[in-house]
């Protein structure tokens, strides 16, 4: 991307702001981010589970599991060593208390574990065998996006939320630059949004495909300026959406 289009984004589509310093997150092992989803047989029922994965401040691996009661519970002790990830919490099932405890090794985006289910009459093994996916309702929330060109860096905003049973999103940079976002999908796992407009005269499209791990992305961009096209790397993470 040359110095043209970084002076254009600031000077025709107000997409420059200042740059915000990230705290820097200790490294881990493995990368625990994301949504994690598994199926299983109970009593003869097909079931469905969900886990979103995060590290906090501390480097804690901290997480929401939800399963067929749609009702989300919050792990404890999550934490990663080496390439294994382990935590817990408990349930009532029946009017009994089970404490589930989850431990397998990660691998790229599977996991090869067991769950074993402790009851006052006992406990159980079964097996645990997650894979990490994403869906459009991993991706709800305001991303805070970050794109390095010529020693600038541009800061697009873009908040996807979800209406009924409709996602869309908008791309706002500066104060001049907000438009509506297009083509908003998920395939294979990445997310994929478009923006197509025209400031002062001049032409831009820029198409971005991005991988989301919970609360980060890092992808590429397709972009046309003008007469200029080209592609370009940038990150990204995500708050909530406020309200």
């Amino acid at each position: 991307m040359t110095k043209w289009f970084a002076g254009i984004c600031v000077l025709v589509a107000g997409c420059w702001i200042s740059s915000v310093v990230m705290a820097q997150e200790k490294p881990v092992a493995v990368d625990p981010y994301g949504t994690w989803r598994w199926e299983y047989e109970l009593n003869g029922e097909s079931m469905k589970d969900s886990l979103k994965l995060n590290i906090d401040k501390d480097n804690k691996v901290v997480g929401i599991y939800q399963g067929r009661s749609e009702k989300t519970i919050e792990i404890k002790d999550g934490k990663v060593e080496g390439d294994s990830l382990s935590f817990h919490f408990s349930v009532d099932y029946q009017n009994m208390p089970v404490k589930l405890t989850f431990k397998g090794k990660i691998r790229k985006d599977e996991i090869d574990g067991n769950v074993v289910a402790e009851t006052p009459e006992g406990s159980q093994d079964f097996p645990w065998a997650p894979k990490r996916s994403v869906q459009m309702e991993d991706v709800v929330g305001r991303w805070q996006m970050k794109i390095e060109t010529d020693g600038n860096t541009l800061e697009p905003v873009v908040t996807i939320s979800k209406e009924g049973d409709k996602f869309k999103a908008n791309y706002v940079s500066g104060t001049q630059f907000d438009v509506e976002v297009i083509n908003l999908k998920i395939e294979n796992n990445l997310l994929l949004f478009s923006i197509d407009t025209e400031v002062n005269g001049t032409k831009i499209k820029a198409a971005y495909k991005g991988r989301p791990y919970g609360d980060k992305i890092k992808g590429s961009i397709d972009y046309v300026l003008g007469t200029n096209s080209g592609e370009i790397d940038f990150t990204g993470t995500r708050k909530p959406i406020a309200k």
